[in-house]
Order: C-alpha cells, then sequence, then structure tokens
C-alpha cells in the first residue's frame, strides 16, 4: 500500500526521500512509486542488446516493476534499448541514493532523459501497459516495419515481446519475410 502514498505524494509534488537501508536497489523502486510486488530485480543489464533481450524476455509481458544496476557510462544506451525491448514504459532512474546529491529522474523510456553520466545509480522500469497489446493488421505492421528495417524474426520477436505473443510474432515474421522474398 505504500507505493500509493508515494505515487500520491510525487503527483502533489512533494519530494520524497527514502532512509538508508541494506539495499539500493530497494529504496529505488521504493522512491518510483511503482508496484513493489510483484517485482524483479535483474543486477546489473546485458552490456549487449541481444543479451539484454534474452535477459528481458522472460519478463517483459510479466505485470511487475523491473530493476537494474548500472554504470553512469551506459546509461543512456540502456534506456534507449530498454524502449526498443520493452515499448513506452514509465522509467525512474534513481542517482547517488541516501547521499548528498541524491536525485530522481522520472519519465518514459521514449524521453530522452537527461541523467548526468556520474554517481551509483538504479533504473526502476513500471510495469507494461496492458493496453499496447498487438494483434491482427497492427502486429503485422509492427513486424513488417521492423523487418523492413533489417531485423531477423527472431530479433523481431524479441522486440516485440512486450505487445504480443513471441512465439505468435516469430512465426508471423518468418511468413511474412519469406511472402516478401518471393515478390
Amino acid at each position: 500500500p505504500g507505493a500509493r502514498v508515494v505515487q500520491a505524494s510525487i503527483e502533489a509534488g512533494h519530494k520524497v526521500v527514502s532512509v538508508p537501508g541494506a539495499s539500493a536497489a530497494l529504496s529505488a523502486l521504493i522512491l518510483s512509486g511503482f508496484p513493489v510486488a510483484p517485482s524483479v530485480f535483474l543486477g546489473f543489464a546485458e552490456r549487449k542488446k541481444g543479451r539484454l533481450a534474452d535477459q528481458l524476455a522472460p519478463f517483459a509481458r510479466v505485470p511487475a516493476s523491473l530493476v537494474f544496476f548500472e554504470s553512469p557510462a551506459r546509461i543512456a544506451g540502456l534506456l534507449k534499448h530498454l524502449h526498443e525491448l520493452l515499448g513506452e514504459r514509465s522509467v525512474v532512474v534513481a542517482r547517488e541514493l541516501t547521499k548528498k546529491h541524491e536525485t530522481i529522474y522520472r519519465g518514459q523510456l521514449g524521453q530522452a532523459l537527461e541523467v548526468p553520466a556520474r554517481g551509483e545509480m538504479v533504473v526502476v522500469i513500471g510495469p507494461p501497459m496492458v493496453a499496447g497489446v498487438l494483434t491482427g493488421n497492427a502486429l503485422d505492421t509492427a513486424i513488417s516495419e521492423l523487418l523492413d528495417a533489417g531485423h531477423r524474426p527472431k530479433a523481431v520477436a524479441k522486440l516485440l515481446a512486450a505487445q504480443a505473443e513471441q512465439r505468435e510474432v516469430y512465426a508471423r515474421a518468418v511468413e511474412l519475410r519469406t511472402c516478401s522474398q518471393d515478390n
């Protein structure tokens, strides 16, 4: 129930701070205002986009908050890759928690968050929005756009995993790619 209090405080324009605890990940999750339960702590994010897609695949459609540690030098790249892999989701980047220069950055993955490349960072991704499920022609259009951009069917399935069933996307991507190669 504390997430509702934190979210209401944020929306009212109040600054919310966390008392130092055993883990920066838990402090960031609480400060995010996202649901604490369920949540998944994924440690440090994989460096390469393909490996990150593999790391996220089991959790992309799960209605849970996702929590990562990230280094300051890689934060911009991670946010970009997360947007490409998960779609539009709320994000909080907590920097230097419980220290003098503690800063919380809030926004959407598609926004360019201006996060300074210094200090310890925790990234919290809010649960997926249910309304963005792709089916029928909308799914075919999304698959075709990714295929046209040069992605292989396996990558397309991973990229759209948050919005459609991964096996269905893969099968449809193979079918659409085969049709376009025949023409």
